[in-house]
């Protein structure tokens, strides 16, 4: 399952979304055009990219650079936040790719 992502505010510069997931949740291999900041509120999240993997629990930051193509997998419920530049976009990967 995917997990739940809303816009939590919005400016002329930058955008804050909400995601939330269960575990087992996935947001599959994608990129970003711009760096990102990711907080995780509350949960424990795995955040995985090339051969790093990470784990985020409570009160967590990481940066996420542009271009860099990785995944989060929910091992707990839980509410991250994403702070990103307003026009950033985020593009996900095919099996081509």
């Amino acid at each position: 399952m995917k997990p739940d992502i809303k816009v939590k505010i919005e400016n002329g510069s930058f955008k804050v979304l909400e995601i939330h997931g269960k575990p087992g949740d996935l947001l599959a291999k994608h990129k970003v055009n711009n760096d990102a900041l990711l907080q995780v509120i509350s949960g424990k999240v795995v955040y995985k990219e090339e051969d790093v993997s990470l784990e985020l629990s409570s009160h967590d930051l990481h940066s996420i650079p542009a271009h860099q193509v990785h995944e989060l997998a929910f091992e707990e419920i839980s509410h991250l936040q994403l702070i990103l530049a307003v026009d950033t976009k985020m593009k996900f990967m095919t099996s081509k790719e």
